[in-house]
């Protein structure tokens, strides 16, 4: 069914159930007069019957001004005006009531992927991808596998969409149909998601990696150096807390958007040294912070934005940003972007004349493959990179040289025995 006759059929209903109840309270407010709310009514519906026996879109103004200048014709001006008033309140009202419904949808979508502990990054993506298919087919319930189905094929054909951002609509839908309305889309989604040659982690030798440490420094130096003594992503870098780089234990936490800690991972010791320098200064920052009155920096989702934790030494950034923002009127110490890394570590590749197409995610690859090479076994680094299934790890065997240098010749076996 069409976007047009899914719209006209529930405009048709709104008489036979509760919208028209709903319509004339709405009416009410517009301070419309009490005997005039019933011909309000008969011309809405007198609009949706004209417009579905033309076949036109009620909602297009072309098709507001073609049943206006009928009327005109037809009636005393004054009524034409009154059915013009009618359909244009109605038209407002709808908007209203669609949108409402839509935001409900939206609340309960970021209700379920907060409850999985989905990333912040992994919300903002499905919620706008479900706000475009939203846009896109104009209804507010009611919706059909086929939907998706339009929706996906107009972001391939028209919108020519990456494979990656087919993909990820088409995750995003499928979880919203199953968690939110409660639809299993069965083989639909299956059909519409493409696959592409899966290439291999791009990852840096240690000869790369000393070059490419000697053309940074300062804290740039230090961040590289971190991301790839712990296997670390940039974004995990940087919403570091103090509390995270436990310094006796050797280890380094990382939490989930909620606060709970989701994984553990090495603390290199040629950085402690650094490490220990690092948070000294950091610790002037935290210092000069509450000297201004500076009530503290974000927290997980799971804590109070206000609570006394917020201003407390352990939940400060491990690195903070160079300068102080105003938000909703106060100021706030926000964690470092990963934006600027990513531009002093793309010169520092230049510069180094590395001709590997690296980036920052190559830091992490080269963690797993050097460990790899050094002879740890597959499950040990499944768990330093945090993967949940270990088919994710097991790409960077097809990168390590230890099972080639390791294994022995058939030839040798028997020449030994």
């Amino acid at each position: 069914m069409d976007v047009r006759r899914h719209d006209q059929l529930w405009l048709l209903m709104l008489f036979r159930g509760g919208g028209m109840k709903k319509f004339r309270q709405f009416l009410k407010k517009e301070y419309v007069d009490e005997q005039a709310l019933d011909h309000y009514l008969a011309w809405v519906e007198h609009y949706a019957k004209y417009c579905k026996d033309r076949s036109l879109d009620y909602w297009d103004e072309s098709s507001v001004i073609s049943y206006i200048e009928i009327l005109i014709s037809r009636v005393e001006r004054w009524k034409a005006t009154q059915a013009e008033d009618a359909v244009r309140k109605y038209m407002f009202w709808r908007r209203g009531e669609s949108d409402a419904k839509r935001e409900a949808y939206l609340s309960q979508l970021r209700k379920h992927l907060r409850k999985g502990k989905r990333s912040q990054r992994t919300e903002d993506c499905y919620l706008n991808w479900v706000r475009r298919f939203f846009k896109f087919n104009g209804k507010d319930s009611a919706w059909v596998a086929d939907d998706v189905k339009l929706f996906i094929i107009d972001l391939v054909k028209v919108e020519k969409v990456s494979i990656a951002s087919q993909n990820q609509a088409v995750a995003a839908l499928r979880y919203f149909y199953k968690n939110v309305l409660m639809l299993d889309l069965g083989d639909t989604t299956t059909h519409l998601r493409r696959t592409k040659r899966r290439n291999l982690p791009i990852f840096l030798n240690h000869e790369e990696l000393g070059r490419v440490f000697s053309k940074l420094d300062g804290r740039y130096l230090l961040l590289v150096k971190l991301m790839y003594g712990t296997g670390l992503r940039a974004g995990e870098c940087y919403k570091l807390r103090v509390q995270d780089v436990d310094f006796d234990k050797g280890l380094i936490y990382v939490r989930d958007r909620t606060g709970e800690i989701k994984r553990e991972t090495l603390l290199p010791n040629n950085l402690r040294e650094k490490l220990n320098d690092h948070v000294k200064e950091v610790k002037k920052l935290y210092t000069h912070d509450t000297k201004l009155g500076v009530k503290g920096v974000e927290l997980p989702v799971l804590y109070s934005p206000k609570g006394e934790e917020a201003a407390s030494w352990e939940w400060y950034w491990f690195f903070p940003a160079a300068s102080l923002k105003v938000i909703n009127g106060e100021l706030q110490r926000k964690a470092c972007h990963e934006w600027s890394l990513q531009q002093k570590f793309k010169k520092a590749l230049d510069e180094a004349k590395v001709l590997t197409p690296a980036n920052l995610d190559s830091l992490r690859h080269s963690f797993a493959v050097h460990l790899l090479d050094a002879g740890y076994d597959i499950r040990t680094v499944q768990e330093l990179l945090g993967h949940q299934d270990v088919k994710t790890t097991m790409v960077y065997s097809k990168l390590s040289k230890i099972r080639v240098l390791s294994a022995k010749s058939p030839l040798d076996i028997q020449s030994d025995s």
